[in-house]
């Protein structure tokens, strides 16, 4: 490396202080590893591991440093290696897995002080960055773990006669520590803004929860995850296990394999926008607070018959759902009420009509046959919709995750005449599909049914196993009516869990819970005990709006005005901050603590009591100056001035000790007070009196 090139990086690290220096930012490296294993491409963490293991060849002298060639060839190549990997250059977990190779190839050249102090904050940005792919309590300590080892690398780099690898840790621990109080008053006070931008997360592709679309194995394999949907608390008493019914999605066109929202064209605009109805006279209502998992996706489910709904993102469809206005990417908190029954509109809508009339022009023959004869005989669209749910009760169905393949244009015919293995989507399905083959309006509902509930009834965790479908028709007078041909079939399946339906085989193909009563008692309170402190972190942390901000404070301070209290606390503590750290700055105490600042402490004594002393001497010299005109004072500041040595440039075990020794020595320092001016007048005669008879006795002799 040429000189230039040195003065342009800086000092070059000495041997000893780069082991100690690349010692920690390896294990830095090797703990970003797991996240990105978890949220990144895998060959992303081979980078580090070659990188790494490199460097740490060339520090013992094995290989030689790589070439301007090798590097830049890096630099070029992993970048388009994440696009032909299919990451959008656009994405947010684009430019993370850049910042990681960032870090991993700084470290491949790092030779002088500022590599090592550009690695160490770059590792700082990529751990940031990590927590806006996920915030979950675990993680975010993990983040705190990660953060606290730069901050030990940074010690180590600074330390001049070195520091160990437990005492940088140590230190860096102590500095976060020291942190946590102002960060909680700033969480608590600092006025709630909103995201000033947002990125797309990767490709935003949907992490977990019912798709916008439905063919009948789409349920069975949510029923194989154990994915959180959301959270959910009542205030006051919650419905019973068998009225939870939170609604996700309205299904109403069929192609005959798939269902969709609607056809092709879709509605139109005013059909997506609305108000929520007004709760029917006397009906029972339930207000709910709702903490929902990030599943980049737009719509959530919420109980059946939403009434009304605090959220600033989310509309509302006339097709009685919720929808956000983006994918949801972060927990989300939601407050609502919901009502057993709901006022309906006299007539249905014919946009709404149509698309509840439509079906396959021809196919499953025997299905069409069956309806007809049956409507003839039935009275009412509500008799008819009666006569289907006898039938799926009196003939021998059975509710399996594993009912095989249902091929072919007559699928539902085979179904409903022949095997008679289903889920919740056979079932809904060919009930819709029967009350349209006879002008009855009806559609598919998706969703969840029931959910887990913490042993107190504190609140309730739907999870994707827990996904159910269910029809709604239109009943002139009545308006949409719920049927669950489900229930009818697997009882257990409105009442309990899901579990509580299934089969011993089909057991073995849905998904463990720990939190169920199929679990051991140790397993669940554990579990419990877990989701618990999760539903915490997500309720006061990540979802700590400007609402909880606002009454919390109320609470504390009263109701003058809240945004004034939240202006007056979030500027003071700024301001307090700002002026602490000016004055610390140019009092030259902001980067003085330990021997250091003892040392300035001291100085600042000898000067108040002798302002003679020249500010560009040492302690020593100070010392030696002043021994003649005042001793004593002069012996206790040579022997502060030792412990001061000793202290910053002593052997790192007996650091500690001198410090404690020096600072005894600076309170004795500073008892002591210059002479006075007579005091000092008759000590100098005695000194030119001794002088002068010393002179005379060398001439005599």
């Amino acid at each position: 490396m040429t000189e230039a090139r040195i003065w342009r990086r800086g000092p070059q690290l000495s041997a000893p202080q780069w082991q100690r220096v690349l010692t920690l930012l390896l294990v830095v490296q090797f703990m970003l590893m797991p996240p990105v294993l978890m949220m990144l491409p895998a060959w992303l963490v081979l980078i580090p591991v070659v990188t790494g293991s490199w460097q740490w060849q060339v520090l013992r002298g094995r290989w030689r440093p790589p070439g301007r060639a090798v590097r830049w060839s890096l630099v070029l190549a992993l970048p388009l290696l994440l696009v032909l990997g299919g990451m959008h250059p656009g994405a947010l977990d684009f430019y993370v897995a850049l910042a990681f190779i960032g870090v991993a190839l700084k470290l491949f050249e790092m030779r002088t002080y500022r590599d090592a102090w550009l690695v160490s904050l770059m590792a700082f940005f990529v751990f940031a960055t990590l927590l806006l792919l996920d915030q979950g309590i675990f993680y975010s300590l993990y983040v705190f773990l990660g953060v606290s080892f730069c901050l030990a690398a940074l010690a180590r780099l600074h330390a001049p006669r070195g520091i160990s690898l437990l005492g940088a840790w140590r230190t860096s621990a102590r500095a976060v520590l020291i942190a946590v109080p102002f960060m909680l008053l700033l969480f608590v006070a600092f006025p709630r803004l909103p995201p000033i931008w947002q990125m797309p997360m990767a490709s935003e592709q949907a992490r977990t929860g019912l798709s916008d679309t439905l063919s009948t194995g789409g349920i069975a394999q949510l029923a194989q995850s154990n994915e959180l949907i959301f959270r959910a608390r009542f205030d006051g008493a919650a419905p019973p296990q068998s009225e939870l019914y939170w609604r996700a999605m309205t299904l109403n066109h069929f192609d005959g394999t798939r269902w969709t929202q609607w056809s092709g064209s879709g509605p139109t605009a005013d059909l997506l926008q609305g108000e929520p109805p007004a709760p029917a006279a006397a009906a029972e209502q339930w207000s709910y607070e709702m903490i929902l998992a990030p599943t980049a996706q737009p719509w959530v489910a919420t109980l059946e018959h939403l009434t009304t709904y605090q959220a600033a993102d989310a509309r509302w469809a006339v097709d009685n759902r919720l929808v956000w206005r983006e994918n949801l990417r972060r927990p989300t908190g939601l407050t609502a009420r919901s009502a057993r029954t709901v006022a309906q509109a006299d007539e249905l809508p014919t946009g709404v009509r149509q698309a509840a009339l439509q079906m396959p022009s021809a196919g499953n023959p025997q299905l069409r046959s069956q309806a007809a004869d049956w409507y003839a005989e039935a009275d009412s669209d509500l008799a008819m919709a009666e006569r289907i749910m006898d039938f799926f009760a009196d003939e021998d169905f059975r509710y399996t995750l594993q009912p095989g393949t249902y091929g072919g244009a007559d699928g539902i015919d085979e179904f409903l005449f022949d095997r008679r293995l289903g889920f919740c989507a056979h079932y809904a399905e060919a009930m819709v599909l029967m009350l349209r083959s006879v002008d009855i309006p009806a559609r598919l509902v998706t969703g969840y049914m029931g959910g887990q509930w913490r042993e107190d009834g504190s609140y309730v965790v739907v999870r994707a196993r827990e996904a159910h479908a269910w029809v709604e028709t239109w009943i002139e007078g009545q308006g949409w009516v719920r049927f669950d041909p489900t229930g009818v079939v697997a009882p257990d399946r409105l009442t309990g869990s899901l579990s509580d339906a299934l089969t011993d085989d089909d057991q073995a193909t849905a998904s463990d819970n720990w939190g169920d009563t199929t679990a051991p008692g140790w397993l669940q309170r554990l579990y419990w005990q877990w989701d618990s402190a999760q539903y915490g972190w997500q309720r006061w942390v990540l979802n700590f709006d400007a609402d909880d901000q606002s009454s919390l404070l109320e609470d504390w301070f009263g109701d003058p005005a809240p945004g004034v209290w939240l202006s007056w606390i979030g500027g003071g503590l700024i301001f307090i901050f700002v002026t602490w750290y000016g004055v610390q700055y140019l009092t030259g105490r902001a980067r003085l603590w330990g021997a250091s600042r003892l040392e300035m402490l001291g100085r600042r004594h000898c000067r108040r009591q002798w302002p003679e002393l020249p500010p560009n001497e040492g302690l020593t010299q100070w010392a030696r100056r002043l021994h003649n005109r005042s001793p004593e004072f002069a012996d206790q500041l040579s022997a502060f001035a030792e412990a001061v040595l000793a202290a910053r440039y002593g052997p790192p075990a007996g650091q500690k000790q001198q410090r404690r020794l020096a600072r005894q020595r600076l309170q004795t320092l500073r008892r002591l007070r210059a002479p006075r001016a007579r005091e000092t007048d008759e000590h100098r005669q005695q000194e030119d009196q001794g002088t002068a008879t010393a002179l005379q006795s060398s001439r005599d002799q």
